[in-house]
């Protein structure tokens, strides 16, 4: 059975929207969320160990990275809540939303990916990134051949 190009741009855009919001959660709730991207960061930080970043002389810098790594899952999760809203029920019918919608979350993936791969490469997120874009040419595909129901 052929899945109708209108549930297939609901379906890859609401992964997409979970995906984002699962890591937004992520980073929101873990108790040390730069552990989520550990060797990563330890390359750009270029240090051995965590352990080495937080016996230097500031004593509150784990907290300062929990306070900042939770804003940002504050703000990921956001942006997943906003995809999804965006790709559900009739709002998505409407070519010029879907068109929108395209538009702001192409940028957002492409150029997270690219900035992944200069400053944070050797992140299991490249993976993730690799996942969204191909999710995201089915969105295209989808809204190029889509049609209402009538």
């Amino acid at each position: 059975m052929k899945i109708k190009n209108d549930l297939l741009f609901k379906i890859s855009f609401i992964l997409m929207g979970v995906s984002i919001l699962f890591f937004g959660f992520c980073w929101l709730f873990s108790d040390q969320p730069w552990l989520l991207d550990k060797k990563a960061n330890l390359i750009r930080l270029e240090i051995e160990s965590f352990d080495d970043l937080f016996h230097s002389s500031n004593q509150n810098l784990s907290d300062y990275l929990t306070q900042i790594y939770r804003f940002f899952g504050l703000w990921v999760l956001i942006i997943g809540l906003f995809i999804i809203a965006f790709s559900i029920g009739t709002i998505s019918e409407s070519r010029k939303v879907r068109v929108r919608l395209l538009v702001v979350v192409g940028i957002l993936i492409f150029i997270s990916s690219i900035l992944g791969y200069v400053w944070i490469p050797d992140s299991p997120f490249i993976y993730l990134s690799w996942c969204m874009v191909f999710i995201y040419l089915i969105g295209i595909y989808s809204h190029k051949n889509y049609k209402i129901r009538g």
